[in-house]
């Protein structure tokens, strides 16, 4: 019977020394699940806000697909929003680095103050 108690005795020290390792651990690792969280919730609203760049019907289908998704996936979520982002850049092709845009608007006449001088002597 003694023997009983003994190991019974060191199994519940194991099991507390465990407990308090367990409990380090989560809360070492609450950051890294928030962070998580916030990457995916971040994922998942940019490719609703350039699925309805594209169209609403795009928006619509993302919609659902991101409705269906029952555990949080880092590897769906990425998926779709590749796909997402592929069909804006298709739509809204980036300008490439060190290109310049086109000006659509025109650019003003130069100021002449002669000109513009309520002063101005009639010819």
């Amino acid at each position: 019977m003694p023997d009983e108690l003994k190991a019974a005795q060191e199994k519940i020290a194991a099991l507390e020394a465990e407990i308090t390792t367990l409990k380090a651990e989560k809360s070492e690792n609450e950051p890294l699940v928030a962070a998580g969280k916030e990457y995916l919730d971040f994922l998942k609203e940019e490719a609703l806000t350039k699925s309805g760049a594209v169209s609403d019907a795009d928006k619509k289908q993302t919609e659902v697909l991101l409705g269906t998704i029952t555990s949080p996936s880092l590897t769906v979520i990425k998926a779709i929003h590749g796909s997402v982002m592929q069909r804006f850049d298709e739509k809204y092709p980036p300008t490439p680095v060190g290109v310049q845009k086109e000006d659509t608007q025109q650019m003003p006449a130069p100021f002449d103050p002669v000109a513009g001088s309520p002063f101005r002597r009639s010819a």
